[in-house]
């Protein structure tokens, strides 16, 4: 028998515990992806990997509800030397599936 069906009410919980937790927990690249989109855009963050390596690399996707986008970040957060990059790279949501983005199938619901 199969794992328990992620449902929907789930995955959104997911999504939307993951951009509390980067809002309040990692908020230099909350900052960082608001200041690179619009500062009154409403976003979600589908998911946060943290480099096992470099505890300040961060890497995932975020949805741009305001413009229907998906962005691919990459962030490094030097906390000592205040030198902070993000990449953000524009996602066709088309081209992605689940194993990109587990999350993807409730998108609409956000």
């Amino acid at each position: 028998m199969l794992p328990k069906e992620l449902t929907a009410k789930i995955l959104l919980e997911s999504v939307l515990e993951c951009t509390d937790f980067i809002a309040n927990e990692v908020s230099n690249l909350y900052n960082a992806v608001i200041e690179k989109l619009k500062q009154d855009d409403e976003i979600f963050f589908m998911n946060f990997v943290e480099d096992e390596h470099k505890k300040d690399d961060y890497y995932g996707y975020v949805y741009n509800k305001t413009n229907r986008k998906i962005y691919e970040y990459a962030f490094h957060d030097d906390k000592l030397m205040k030198n902070r990059k993000l990449s953000l790279v524009e996602k066709k949501i088309e081209e992605l599936t689940t194993k990109d983005i587990l999350e993807l199938p409730i998108i609409n619901l956000l």
